[in-house]
């Protein structure tokens, strides 16, 4: 078993504050690897296994044993307050990606024998219970320990404080330009038939047991557990033995990450309402707005399930209070863009309508890892034809063949699975560079001029005739690309060659 805790922290410095103080160094999201470092917390490393598409900054980040440390120091297991379950630190990492930041703790489980028996729900709880309750402190903030779970003020406070300049600071320092967001605990752990089969609580199948299908299989299981006045989201990730590595570590780094922006933009909105931050004011923070909530309302990242997903571990966990969602369009309509408003109510008003308390039951969202086929969930035969590791169901019934989605919470699409258009935009414009400087026949300049056109319709949002113009292309084009390092239109042109 592996448990990890993230903090999210949002950096609002950039959004038109003045002088800051904030440090240039280290250079995110371009840091130099063991050369850079932030002051008092670790240097920066690349990370072990390397990033993921479409998520930017998670490749490299900042070791951070320096922001938040171990009441009885990391050397031996250490146990919460309560619930028993031995852990043995295995990092503490620090992530910058523009105004979306956090801090993450991980943890190895060793099989221990509780005192009684207890069920699959019980042992998950269990684990994260004694993550959240670890005595631990925050250097020079809070330096008597106290338990993890009231510590993300404290880290957001820590991280602002040595990022901050000390040779010429700022007249005045505000704690939220740091803003700690709600932590999420995410715990792994290997299907096992004595910890989890036949139980009801756990809600696998119509019989409480482990999908009887051919594929591997990862089950999603939303819980919370609430702790000193906060409600906190806490995901198993149960995956059998077939299950690779990788596809394990994407699925768990696009929850990661979707917390974290989703949390960030709270934050973000929290701070707007408040009149702390002004989008009429600030250039920077209209494009992050825009940007973050069109995201977070895709269907899909990277062929995984996003929106489904967001609606269901957040079902009664409000984005902006709905009594706040007049306020909300008042400061938004006070920039007079009728297209920012747009795109941030909807992402708003989506997730607004929840009532109090935590998840009721098990929320059953089951990924296959297949290469084609059929995979059996629950009571529903689900026939899957295209390829690669992204098939899933979210909360009951769906059907997948190639880029049509069908069911609840599901959209009808035939553009594909989702992409970053603002990634791949970027990566066009380095492939028409690439192509320019290898062009000798006249039908090479076709194909550049193809690209190009790729090129302005990401960036104007139009993923359709994106995908139009590098289908048009050729051959040509896409041999270029997988020497010129652009992975998101690489997949793009694999995509079309598919189909």
């Amino acid at each position: 078993m592996f448990v990890r805790v993230q903090f999210p922290l949002a950096d609002v410095r950039s959004f038109g504050l003045g002088e800051t103080g904030r440090l240039d160094r280290p250079t995110w999201p371009i840091p130099k690897v063991d050369n850079d470092f932030v002051r008092s917390v670790g240097i920066v490393r690349q990370r072990p296994g390397g990033g993921a598409l479409p998520w930017t900054g998670e490749h490299l980040c900042c070791d951070a044993r320096g922001a938040i440390k171990f009441a009885h120091g990391p050397g031996k297991p250490v146990r919460g307050a309560e619930g028993g379950v031995p852990l043995t630190p295995a990092y503490r990492r620090y992530f910058v990606a523009g105004p979306v930041a956090r801090v993450d703790l991980g943890f190895t489980v060793e099989r221990w024998r509780a005192e009684k028996p207890m069920s699959g729900t019980q042992i998950l709880r269990a684990a994260a219970l004694s993550v959240l309750t670890l005595p631990m402190f925050v250097p020079m903030i809070a330096p008597r320990a106290r338990e993890l779970v009231t510590l993300g003020p404290a880290v957001a406070k820590r991280i602002l404080q040595v990022t901050t300049s000390l040779r010429i600071p700022p007249e005045r320092v505000e704690s939220w330009w740091m803003t700690a967001a709600r932590p999420l605990i995410l715990v792994e752990d290997l299907y096992d038939d004595d910890r989890y089969s036949g139980l009801d609580d756990l809600a696998l199948a119509k019989q409480g047991e482990w999908p009887a299908g051919e594929e591997p299989m990862i089950v999603h299981y939303p819980l919370s557990l609430n702790r000193r006045g906060s409600q906190i989201p806490v995901w198993a990730l149960l995956f059998d033995p077939r299950v690779s590595k990788e596809e394990l570590r994407a699925l768990r780094l696009h929850l990661w990450r979707i917390h974290n922006e989703r949390e960030v933009l709270r934050a973000v909105l929290g701070l707007c309402l408040d009149k702390k931050l002004h989008p009429a004011k600030s250039e920077s923070l209209r494009a992050y707005l825009d940007k973050q909530s069109k995201r977070l309302r895709r269907i899909s990242a990277e062929g995984l399930p996003q929106r489904a997903l967001l609606d269901y571990a957040y079902g009664l966990d409000a984005l902006v209070n709905e009594d706040e969602l007049h306020s909300l369009r008042e400061v938004l309509d006070e920039v007079g863009s009728p297209g920012l408003t747009a795109s941030v109510m909807p992402a708003a008003r989506d997730q607004s309508s929840g009532g109090a308390g935590g998840p009721v039951g098990a929320i059953n969202v089951q990924y296959a890892i297949f290469g084609g086929g059929t995979m059996v969930t629950g009571e529903n035969a689900q026939n899957i034809q295209n390829s690669g590791p992204t098939g899933a169901v979210i909360g009951g019934h769906a059907n997948v063949s190639g880029g049509n989605f069908q069911g609840s919470g599901i959209q009808q699409t035939d553009s594909g699975p989702d992409i970053d258009l603002d990634v791949l935009a970027a990566e066009l414009a380095k492939l028409r560079a690439a192509l320019r400087g290898q062009a000798t026949e006249p039908e090479h300049d076709l194909a550049i001029a193809e690209v190009a056109r790729a090129e302005q319709e990401a960036r104007k949002g139009d993923a359709p005739a994106a995908r139009s113009a590098l289908a048009r292309a050729g051959t040509w084009a896409r041999e270029v690309a997988k020497l010129a390092g652009v992975p998101v239109a690489l997949e793009v042109f694999r995509q079309l060659n598919a189909g």
